[in-house]
């Protein structure tokens, strides 16, 4: 994978949300680990989940304590990436304890099932490239990819059962480069003087 970020401009980070219950996930990519782009990786996120009829009833984002997520944590405010979690009603941000790396296993996993089942296979001729190819891993691994751990079940025949009224498009939130789309949020804020975020075409790890 190396040799061919490096050629193609490919980005260094993955950011990731995972969903334990019935295994879904989602990833997007920038060339920076930021606040600024897990907030807007999150809003990206918990729009797409909301416009499929996804109800918050007292839910939790839980994340650990990287920069990313938390700001300096030496402020005594809450960060905008919790500002931003937190404004949608029934949801609130919780962080791992110090050094309980098992809180986060479920994401891991999904770190190392999409290094062996895509980075490590496939190959790639330009960045619009790998961004589609990574769009059809993820709506494979949420469609189709049946997993052991949750009996034998794919991530959508799992939603389906628990809330059968969320449409099937939950599963189909195709990844996007956060620097971009930041960018691009920027611009619009600029020409016309309000916060929009402009939604992907159709929301880690280093």
């Amino acid at each position: 994978m190396w040799a061919q970020a490096q050629a193609l401009g490919l980005p260094r980070y993955q950011y990731t949300a995972r969903e334990v219950v019935s295994g879904w996930h989602y990833v997007a990519f920038a060339q920076e680990c930021t606040l600024a782009y897990s907030k807007l990786f999150a809003e990206v996120v918990l729009s797409h989940l909301q416009s499929c009829g996804v109800k918050f009833r007292d839910s939790r984002l839980q994340t650990d304590n990287g920069c990313e997520f938390v700001g300096n944590w030496q402020s005594r405010s809450d960060s905008a990436f919790t500002l931003a979690v937190e404004a949608v009603r029934g949801l609130r941000h919780t962080r791992c304890p110090p050094r309980a790396h098992t809180w986060q296993s479920d994401v891991e996993t999904a770190h190392r099932l999409i290094e062996d089942e895509f980075y490590e296979v496939e190959r790639f001729t330009s960045r619009s490239d790998f961004i589609a190819k990574a769009g059809a891993y993820n709506l494979w691994f949420n469609v189709a990819r049946r997993n052991s751990g949750k009996e034998h079940k794919t991530p959508w025949e799992l939603i389906r059962e628990r809330e059968p009224e969320v449409s099937a498009a939950i599963c189909a939130l195709p990844p996007v480069y956060l620097d971009e789309l930041f960018m691009k949020k920027l611009d619009s804020k600029l020409l016309w003087g309000y916060d929009v975020i402009p939604h992907p075409s159709i929301s880690q790890e280093r």
